[in-house]
């Protein structure tokens, strides 16, 4: 999603925007972690109802990381990472 987006950012071919608009919306509803970097560095190109349907999107993942980093007394999302994962959960 980068690689097209990037595409779009530097040629403002409407093919590539057409891409990654028909793209990341399932990808965001498939993998909201993976994904929502991909989504947030669009802002900036995109109209105003593209930040409207991305702004649930936003929420939700906060709502996800606030909820996971109750779960460390530190508030480092440490089960984002494998040695995290393992250390965390002992």
């Amino acid at each position: 999603m980068i690689a097209i987006l990037q595409l779009y950012l530097s040629t403002k071919d409407q093919n590539y925007k057409k891409g990654f608009l028909d793209k990341i919306w399932k990808l965001l509803d498939e993998n909201l972690e993976f994904n929502i970097n991909s989504a947030l560095l669009a802002v900036h190109s995109m109209d105003d109802s593209y930040k409207v349907k991305l702004r649930s999107y936003v929420i939700k993942y906060k709502e996800k990381t606030n909820k996971e980093n109750t779960d460390n007394p530190y508030g480092v999302p440490l089960v984002k990472r494998g040695w995290g994962r393992h250390f965390a959960s002992n």
